[in-house]
């Protein structure tokens, strides 16, 4: 099944994330497949183009966020944003990209932290819930200019300002 689906800035193509551990771009006027992306090892939970349109992001249920060659379809870098994470896989839930700074983009996963990372998978800036039990986010979103991020957790939501 898909999991997301976001169209291009154009308007010609969609992006989908699936279950299948792939991504795909498919022409709007063919509905044919034109590229696929495959590297990652479980779900793919959301797939973004770069405001740059040279690039692709995605998170996965297999702990990383991949940037990806739209051109090439290679798989560029690959980030594991979860902050000790290195014992087991942390669902990354979703990406945002920030409007007001493309080479940055907010990271959700299954932990009570909300990063903000660069393309080359650095951390900028963490946003904990507070909680140890119970405060692992779910989702998030960005407000239109990028001002705010809004979070969900298991039992909280959160608002910080950036």
């Amino acid at each position: 099944g898909v999991t997301c689906i976001t169209f291009s800035r154009d308007g010609s193509q969609l992006l989908s994330a699936s279950f299948d551990q792939t991504i795909r771009i498919h022409g709007l006027k063919s509905g044919k497949t034109l590229k696929e992306f495959r590297g990652h090892s479980s779900f793919v939970n959301e797939a973004q183009f770069t405001a740059d349109g040279h690039t692709i992001i995605s998170a996965s249920s297999d702990g990383t966020v991949k940037v990806w060659s739209l051109k090439s379809t290679e798989n560029m870098n690959t980030f594991k944003p979860a902050l000790g994470s290195s014992a087991s896989e942390i669902t990354v839930n979703s990406i945002h990209l920030l409007p007001r700074n493309t080479e940055q983009f907010v990271v959700c996963n299954r932990t009570n932290t909300v990063s903000i990372m660069n393309m080359q998978g650095q951390i900028v800036k963490s946003f904990s819930s507070g909680k140890r039990q119970g405060g692992d986010f779910v989702c998030c979103t960005l407000s239109p200019r990028g001002e705010w991020i809004y979070c969900v957790g298991e039992d909280t939501c959160s608002t910080v300002s950036l």
